[in-house]
């Protein structure tokens, strides 16, 4: 199973996305707060709204795959979407700031969206026996993006003044997004999940 090279590919992406997840729920007060020069009260009201989001796409995309009983391409298009909407932000945070807003909101759906379709996806690589060693090696990488992704970030909003470092940061996060769909999409996944039978003896010597 440790020398499955999918396997590792599918821990840099939960290394990716949770740098990106981690580090923007880590920030974002404060990237709200630089954006719309709010009350903080006002900010933890807007930062409600990606969360929101968040748990909207969750449903819809997790329903819609296991109604197609299709998950990579679940996993790659919210990927392409929410590093296409962080990129926008980073440009129009500079001009409009309401539509940078609304960018993050989608991109927030996007990337709930995909995350939870995601831990679907070794279950179409490893067997029964294997996956759960798997889904620990898996885990154990993105675990570690959870904790470099504020760090790493909160050097790039120091790096800029102001809106210049909030564009730099959801450009970043953009990226990784936009690298997750490109390493999920280069991996060769069954179309559909497998079906397991799992034998088990009965007394009669009969199995279910």
């Amino acid at each position: 199973m440790v020398k499955n090279w999918r396997v590792w590919l599918l821990g840099i992406v939960a290394l990716l996305v949770m740098v990106g997840a981690r580090g923007m729920s880590f920030w974002l007060p404060v990237v709200l707060t630089g954006v719309t020069h709010q009350h903080i009260g006002q900010v933890g009201l807007i930062a409600m709204v990606p969360s929101l989001a968040g748990i909207i796409g969750l449903y819809i995309n997790a329903t819609h795959s296991d109604r197609r009983k299709e998950r990579q391409q679940h996993v790659i298009i919210p990927h392409y979407l929410a590093a296409f909407a962080l990129l926008s932000a980073g440009i129009v945070v500079l001009a409009n700031q309401n539509l940078s807003i609304a960018c993050l909101v989608i991109a927030e759906g996007c990337m709930m969206a995909a995350g939870g379709v995601f831990w679907t996806l070794p279950t179409l690589i490893l067997g029964s026996q294997t996956l759960g060693i798997g889904l620990g090696v898996i885990g154990s990488i993105g675990c570690i993006g959870g904790i470099v992704g504020p760090l790493f970030m909160g050097v790039i909003m120091s790096s800029k003044d102001g809106v210049h470092g909030i564009s730099l940061l959801m450009g970043f996060v953009g990226l990784t997004q936009l690298l997750a769909g490109v390493i999920v999409a280069s991996l060769r996944l069954e179309a559909r999940e497998r079906s397991t039978t799992v034998s088990v003896p009965f007394a009669q010597g009969q199995e279910i």
